[in-house]
């Protein structure tokens, strides 16, 4: 949590918190969202107030960095605690608004809160819970995983989204689960994750083999192994003779490629 004044801030928080969800200031917004969870239950006003204040922190996260004391300013430890506090508060909010998203997942404002402005990371426990609403978050994250933009967040955001398809793709073909999407739909998934293994961006590439590892379907190794040949993506290391080259993307192909392999066998021998 981002260090608070409790003293200072208890005299402005409403009973419901709800006094401080509008404030510039991050530490006190996150005050008064904790005061709203700490409701048993959460009223409707409590959780569409979360669900705004989550699509609000989501728009701000590209700006607000910049807007925090610089290190020459405030010293680079206090710096990173400030940027570390506000990712864990992030991350905590996020964590109630999936769970109101668990509860009334026909709800399009929660979605559009989490997901909206950007999609998080996908190989994570958080990209494995929306492999589990693939039917909601499907539309979003098309749309990011398409984006050619190349500015740092957007590249961001299409690697969590990329990770996150294949997230949906893993858990749509599990046998053992209701089905929220139709063949087509994950067919269109996979197709978009495939399709990255040729973009210009080596780092596009990378996340492209790691959602294809996370899918782990046998049909895509002719594609990872001719990424393992063939990839462009070149360092010169210098090494023992002054002109070593390493090709970083053929060997995640490589190691990708033997973990589809060993996931197969592993299923084999189960059998």
């Amino acid at each position: 949590m981002i260090a608070l004044s409790a003293v200072g801030l208890a005299a402005q928080i409403s009973p419901d918190g709800s006094s401080l969800l509008s404030s510039d200031r991050p530490e006190e917004r996150e005050a008064g969202a904790r005061s709203l969870t700490a409701q048993v239950p959460l009223t409707t006003e409590s959780k569409t107030a979360l669900i705004r204040l989550l699509a609000r922190e989501k728009g701000l996260i590209k700006p607000e960095f910049p807007k925090l004391p610089a290190p020459s300013a405030v010293g680079n430890e206090s710096a990173a605690a400030i940027e570390e506090g506000y990712a864990e508060y992030i991350g905590w909010l996020t964590g109630e608004v999936m769970k109101i998203a668990d509860a009334e997942p026909d709800r399009s404002d929660v979605w559009y809160a989490l997901l909206g402005a950007v999609p998080g990371e996908g190989a994570s426990e958080y990209g494995k819970w929306l492999g589990t609403h693939g039917d909601k978050a499907l539309p979003y994250l098309m749309a990011y995983a398409r984006d050619h933009r190349t500015d740092d967040l957007d590249l961001q955001n299409r690697f969590g989204a990329l990770a996150s398809l294949a997230q949906i793709v893993a858990f749509e073909r599990r046998p053992d689960i209701a089905h929220h999407l139709s063949e087509a739909d994950v067919q269109t998934a996979v197709k978009v994750i495939q399709d990255a293994i040729e973009d210009r961006d080596h780092n596009v590439r990378a996340r492209a083999l790691l959602g294809l590892e996370i899918i782990g379907d046998p049909g895509d190794l002719p594609l990872v192994d001719h990424v393992a040949l063939t990839d462009p993506y070149a360092l010169r290391d210098g090494g023992d003779s002054g002109a070593e080259v390493q090709f970083p993307v053929r060997d995640l192909a490589r190691r990708v490629a033997n973990d589809i392999r060993a996931k197969l066998a592993d299923k084999g021998s189960a059998h």
